[in-house]
């Protein structure tokens, strides 16, 4: 069991989404049986409630649309989307082309005016002058994609997955982020899989347009988009107990990044087994460097930092206990997040104690994790799950002088899901998650809203997710 990032946000009914991105082997183009034999079409279907409360005083952006003073804090959104994802083979020959397409509808059920909040939920985007929600959000993802003996090459919008670079799932949300680009995946060597991209447009789960994803004002100044971003990779299984990855990547005018991951896994008995899992980041500003600090408030801070965690996780028959320490040292950008990463795709951060709402990835920030898994299987009620985490940060600095090394956080998650496992509702899934965020400091600059002033009124959070999620295979 690789611990991956978004705490305990596991995915319970998402199939296809994940073949989507590069989660699986790469067949050789030797054994392809042609276009449409290798076809595969799939439907998603998924309906999410989302509740953001911002605690003690706290707003959101869109909180001076709400109707009273109480309501500033409170966001809510309710919506349906409908996901297809057609797979094409690949012709046959010595080079094989195919093509993916994924369709993406989402409708707003429920979420008026002084409710929702495209700051907070990102389940439909807002106007910013009436606050009120779209009523539906369309978009295509087209690709397409050639393939020699077992390397594959794919141009167009898709799902990726790697530690550098990673559009967000729908684990969290309504609708996936998807990237525009080139991805080459190769494993040609057993054991070996060789990734390397060049991307240079990413579209948020909540719009249809591309460049929607912005370091904007809640944590640069800029509002730039991502220009292009590379990145290769190697993922390495020595054996069947012990795996390694190594990525580096430049983001055009943002920064440079390193990654490696060590996972080992002893299996004491069939019954139970330890699972270790070592990540590290280095992050540096490169060229104009429109994450750093100076465009905020002339400290010239260039972002020079190292992100690393450490996870033991322990797993006795239906139960998993998880301890994992994180540590993030060296200068951080605007609001001292010294890890950025959302224009590289929202789940491109793994580290263990990246949660539901907050990652840990502060300036100087440390903090530890406790957590426990159940599967109700051993138990006679099979596709039945319970997750709880904690995690408390410490000595975190944020942009108010006042708290440098000195701020302090937690974070307790709780899911709860389950899984049809057989007859006409087959994989038909329910999920409950819900998060508790407190810390003694704000998440960046101080805004006004009536004015009152918080630090983006998100230091302390109470956030419930509901989802029911059907998937269905038609090819």
């Amino acid at each position: 069991m690789q611990l991956r990032n978004r705490g305990v946000l596991v995915a319970i009914g998402i199939i296809g989404l994940s073949n989507w991105s590069i989660a699986d082997d790469i067949v050789s183009q030797q054994t392809s049986k042609g276009f449409i034999d290798d076809s595969r079409l799939e439907v998603i279907s998924r309906t999410m409630y989302m509740s953001s409360n911002a605690r003690k005083g706290g707003f959101y952006s869109l909180g001076g649309y709400a109707k009273s003073d109480k309501d500033h804090g409170q966001a809510e959104d309710f919506g349906t989307a409908l996901i297809g994802i057609y797979q094409s083979g690949f012709t046959e020959g010595t080079v094989g082309f195919g093509i993916d397409v994924m369709t993406m509808t989402a409708y707003k059920l429920d979420g008026g005016r002084g409710r929702s909040s495209d700051d907070v939920n990102n389940l439909f985007p807002a106007d910013g002058r009436s606050g009120r929600p779209q009523d539906n959000i369309s978009k295509l993802a087209p690709a397409l994609k050639l393939r020699i003996s077992k390397t594959e090459l794919k141009y167009g919008q898709m799902m990726v997955d790697t530690p550098v670079f990673a559009t967000q799932p729908i684990e969290d949300k309504l609708l996936p982020e998807d990237a525009t680009g080139f991805l080459l995946r190769s494993q040609e060597i057993d054991n070996l899989v060789i990734n390397a991209g060049y991307f240079t447009a990413l579209r948020g789960q909540e719009y249809s347009h591309q460049d929607s994803i912005r370091q904007d004002s809640a944590f640069f100044d800029n509002g730039k988009t991502l220009k292009r971003v590379y990145f290769a990779g190697a993922e390495y299984q020595f054996n069947d107990s012990f795996s390694g990855k190594l990525y580096a990547s430049k983001n055009k005018d943002f920064w440079k990044k390193y990654y490696a991951n060590l996972n080992y896994n002893y299996e004491f008995n069939e019954d139970s087994d330890i699972d270790l899992d070592f990540n590290w980041y280095k992050t540096k500003s490169v060229g104009k460097g429109y994450a750093d600090e100076l465009r905020a408030n002339g400290d010239n801070r260039r972002i020079n930092s190292d992100l690393w965690s450490i996870a033991a996780a322990y797993s006795y028959q239906a139960h998993t206990f998880t301890v994992a320490y994180q540590r993030n040292s060296g200068t951080g950008g605007l609001g001292r997040t010294s890890f950025p990463y959302d224009i590289e795709g929202g789940a491109a951060i793994a580290v263990a104690n990246s949660m539901q709402y907050s990652d840990f990835n502060f300036e100087n920030q440390r903090s530890w994790q406790v957590r426990y898994d159940l599967d109700f299987a051993d138990y006679g009620v099979p596709g039945l799950t319970f997750v709880a985490a904690y995690v408390k940060g410490s000595k975190a600095t944020a942009e108010n002088k006042d708290y440098r090394r000195k701020g302090k956080s937690w974070e307790r998650n709780i899911q709860l899901g389950y899984t049809i496992q057989e007859g006409k509702a087959k994989e038909l899934s329910f999920v409950l998650q819900h998060a508790q965020y407190r810390s003694n400091f704000g998440g960046g600059t101080d805004y006004s809203v009536n004015g009152k002033h918080n630090a983006y009124g998100r230091d302390n959070l109470d956030e419930l997710r509901l989802i029911v999620q059907y998937p269905l295979s038609i090819l």
